[in-house]
């Protein structure tokens, strides 16, 4: 079977990875967003996955746009007669509706949660953030809509309390890589096998993009949100704080049993096992790993060796 692939982060490139792997498949093209500028040096770096697509000979196309007359004309001057399906996972453009035809099976994409739940860009974020007990992968057939295409597969995971953005990517992306593999293998053997279910539509839930200001951390909220928040926010956009002009990065905290009543944001304590802060509805949360500026991110044990007198007891982080 030949098909096109388009995605980019780190989660795409292991979905790409695994049809690379697939002794079935043929993989005539790859789409993935420009390269960007990242860092304090903004070096130009490649997506993970144009990096993989490269290092195993595939032809890699590069759009900003799917949808003006000089992208179009490039994208149609693929050999589509030959092409059985486009595969998408994490892509970060709308695909328009002229290329949804373009396949002879149309469109499947590798969706990062259980739709109708977390339609969107941010799924993994958002599942964290509700405190969902449980996400998983959906391997759906696309339409015009966002995310909103019949289900064709699903597989669940746990949402473990210690999960991150980072782990619980990397656990779905295994997982879809999987579901993937196989539901492809069935597909090759008879294309009738599709059952494609309609979403729910009084089930939807939607995952929009994340906005840097978002991990600004606002201590009126309870600690178990904000503790939530700064695990779907690592490694990016990062949560942080700012005290006394300077801006922390915040990359690990606990929420304590014990409640409190001082004003939001309050230092109440200073140990080698972090620094307890007042929060919302008289909960306190305490950050254990943290990042000063200019510095590394460390246990906050570290953090007091180094700077002992960097934070204060009843001041305030904001």
């Amino acid at each position: 079977m030949n098909i096109v692939f388009a995605g980019t982060p780190e989660f795409a490139k292991n979905i790409l990875s695994g049809l690379i792997a697939h002794p079935q498949i043929t993989i005539l093209g790859v789409f993935t967003q420009p390269d960007r500028h990242k860092g304090r040096g903004q070096h130009v770096l490649a997506s993970p996955t144009k990096t993989v697509a490269l290092a195993h000979g595939l032809p890699v196309y590069q759009y900003t746009s799917l949808k003006t007359p000089e992208n179009q004309a490039a994208v149609l001057a693929l050999p589509w007669d030959k092409i059985d399906l486009l595969i998408t996972a994490a892509y970060g453009l709308i695909l328009p509706p002229y290329l949804l035809r373009l396949p002879k099976y149309g469109c499947w994409n590798v969706h990062a949660s259980l739709l109708p739940r977390w339609r969107g860009a941010s799924p993994i974020q958002q599942a964290i953030l509700a405190g969902d007990a449980q996400t998983g992968i959906t391997l759906m057939q696309m339409d015009e809509g966002l995310d909103d295409g019949d289900i064709l597969w699903q597989e669940a995971c746990a949402i473990t309390p210690q999960d991150t953005y980072v782990s619980l990517e990397h656990k779905l992306a295994h997982i879809g890589s999987a579901l993937l593999f196989r539901s492809l293998n069935a597909f090759i053997d008879n294309p009738g096998c599709l059952k494609p279910i309609q979403q729910e539509t009084s089930l939807v839930t939607h995952a929009p993009k994340i906005a840097k200001e978002e991990a600004h951390l606002d201590w009126t909220l309870p600690a178990e949100i904000l503790e939530r928040k700064i695990r779907a926010f690592d490694p990016a956009p990062g949560c942080f704080v700012m005290y006394n002009e300077h801006r922390i990065k915040i990359w690990g905290a606990e929420v304590l049993t014990q409640k409190d009543k001082h004003p939001p944001g309050h230092i109440i304590n200073i140990s080698p096992e972090g620094l307890t802060v007042q929060a919302g509805d008289h909960s306190l949360l305490r950050l254990t790993h943290c990042q000063l500026p200019g510095k590394s991110k460390v246990p906050f044990s570290q953090i007091l060796n180094g700077h002992t007198d960097f934070f204060t007891v009843n001041t305030g982080l904001n």
